[in-house]
């Protein structure tokens, strides 16, 4: 039988740094245009929620780009699932251009 392989397309790059206190953040590379709307909703996947903000130590760093980081903290047994159920509900929000949409449906359904 053979297994579905998903789409790379369908995720938003993003970096894992694992905290000494057992909590990981996860980096997320997105849209400078769109970085302060992705903020404004939490992601809920995996049965959480997952408050964004933006990463200040990025924002000089790609002044000239087109791209910011955005990031959020958790505690996770497989933080690398987590980081690529986030991803993937970014990538959605980001295609589907509701950024800066309904939040009520943006909350419940993490786009």
């Amino acid at each position: 039988m053979a297994t579905k392989k998903e789409d790379s397309s369908k995720k938003v790059p993003y970096f894992l740094v694992h905290q000494p206190d057992h909590q990981t953040k996860v980096l997320f590379q997105v849209p400078s245009r769109l970085a302060l709307s992705i903020v404004k909703h939490p992601i809920l996947c995996r049965g959480a929620a997952f408050d964004l903000q933006m990463d200040a130590s990025s924002t000089s760093s790609f002044e000239s780009s087109n791209s910011q980081f955005v990031f959020t903290q958790f505690t996770s047994p497989t933080p690398e699932v987590t980081a690529e159920a986030i991803s993937m509900r970014l990538a959605v929000r980001i295609a589907s251009g509701s950024c800066g949409g309904n939040p009520v449906l943006s909350s419940i359904f993490g786009i």
